[in-house]
């Protein structure tokens, strides 16, 4: 009996040791919007396999400088490339771009301009709902630029407190409708950081519509696993 009650009493002791979980998930409210900074520099990496009647293939990073802020929470920024490699337009590096970004983290129009694609690309992967959410919330948008549009619908799934950082995963579908016609319909997955909406990590496939494939956009940082 005495070497039961021991054993009963050393069940019921809190455990203290072992390892600690690498993330806890919350519960709460967050502000998922883009918020810029003056000076700000990211580097991302996007590769994309496009069918557009033939396989295209594009690998890139892709780099972002805020350049000024505007009183309206949005921010001029310069987009340009390195390590460019792409089977279309004959592997032409793009000029670099200028956009207006706003709390969506899109820019106010798509690029035109052949190989620029790949920064229309970043931006849509960029994208998050730019509104306070808290876990399981559903959300939509319908986002009108001067040359085409993005609407669609997607949830919070849940929201991780890594080493003191708030990550957002988001699953979200969206009909993107550039310039020209020819609508894209994407499925994305996309993990955020919740304080500044800067993308860590966005996987998307194309549905359907006038190009199919899949893309990947990762910033120059490990995402959370």
């Amino acid at each position: 009996m005495f070497h039961l009650a021991i054993c009963l009493s050393l069940i019921a002791m809190p455990f203290h040791g072992g390892a600690q979980a690498p993330a806890t998930a919350s519960a709460e409210p967050v502000s998922i919007k883009r918020v810029y900074a003056l000076a700000d520099k990211d580097t991302f990496t996007i590769k994309a396999t496009l069918e557009v009647g033939s396989t295209a293939e594009i690998t890139s990073d892709i780099i972002v400088k805020i350049d000024k802020l505007a009183d309206d929470k949005k921010a001029n920024a310069v987009l340009s490339v390195a390590n460019y490699k792409s089977t279309m337009d004959n592997g032409e590096e793009p000029e670099p771009f200028n956009a207006v970004l706003d709390e969506h983290g899109m820019g106010d129009a798509f690029t035109e301009h052949g190989n620029q694609i790949v920064f229309s690309i970043f931006e849509v992967l960029s994208f998050v709902p730019g509104s306070s959410l808290k876990p399981g919330d559903d959300y939509s948008f319908d986002l009108k630029l001067s040359n085409g549009s993005i609407t669609g619908k997607g949830k919070l799934k849940e929201v991780k407190d890594v080493e003191g950082k708030k990550v957002a995963f988001l699953e979200w579908t969206c009909t993107v409708s550039p310039p020209g016609g020819g609508d894209v319909d994407m499925k994305v997955k996309s993990q955020v950081d919740a304080a500044t909406g800067k993308v860590l990590k966005s996987d998307a496939e194309l549905l359907q519509g006038a190009v199919t494939g899949t893309i990947s956009l990762e910033a120059k940082k490990k995402a959370v696993n």
